[in-house]
């Protein structure tokens, strides 16, 4: 095992039908990579950035799961999965109505949502990732 090396990926390269991982150190050969056609793929996301952005989502005058599933980039299942886990926690609320059903954040779920944004702005520090105005790593 190295020692003093961060081991942490900063991105991942597909390369001719291959796939790299870049650690902070190897990025100084990214624009190789580009020259030659590579692409950038984002690390996954954590489900502490999911529920981040599903509590955002839900604080803004509230979201339909259609809409929670399409901004958030997640299929139906899974999305349920954290809905459910996010409502039995109090973080958010489910409002039924005669057009459907609705999900808003409540002062629990506003306060997690500032907790987890500021965790992850400095876990992004330590990583070397930057965030645009959304909030999206790049």
């Amino acid at each position: 095992m190295l020692t003093g090396v961060e081991m942490t990926p900063a991105a991942q390269v597909a390369f001719r039908g291959l796939e790299f991982v870049l650690f902070p150190r190897l990025t100084r050969y990214l624009p190789f990579f580009l020259a030659f056609g590579a692409t950038i793929q984002r690390p996954r996301r954590t489900q502490l950035e999911i529920v981040e952005q599903l509590l955002g989502i839900a604080s803004q005058e509230g979201a339909t799961k259609t809409s929670l599933v399409y901004k958030a980039n997640l299929n139906f299942k899974l999305a349920q999965k954290y809905l459910d886990e996010l409502e039995s926690k109090g973080m958010i609320v489910r409002h039924e109505n005669g057009l459907g059903t609705t999900y808003a954040c409540t002062e629990r779920g506003q306060e997690a949502l500032r907790n987890i944004s500021r965790t992850l702005e400095f876990m992004s520090e330590d990583r070397g990732f930057q965030r645009d105005a959304r909030g999206q790593e790049f």
